[in-house]
């Protein structure tokens, strides 16, 4: 289904699951889950959970104040 607004929105319904690669591991407060489409990054914060995937983890300045990752 397109979106009249992104008429090249993927037909996300269609596309296989990432699938897990390895054991996690833990890493500086952050839990890195290899897949088989990169690795996902997940860490707790005050404000919740944050997920990245891929491998630029540059912040892009649309958060406010010092992310700091609970201890996990």
């Amino acid at each position: 289904m397109n979106s009249a607004l992104d008429p090249f929105v993927p037909d996300w319904g269609r596309m296989a699951p990432a699938q897990l690669a390895g054991e996690p591991v833990l890493q500086d407060d952050v839990l890195l889950l290899p897949t088989s489409l990169g690795t996902l990054r997940l860490s707790l914060h005050e404000f919740g959970m944050r997920l990245r995937s891929g491998g630029d983890v540059r912040d892009y300045g649309i958060l406010c104040g010092n992310l700091v990752p609970l201890s996990l």
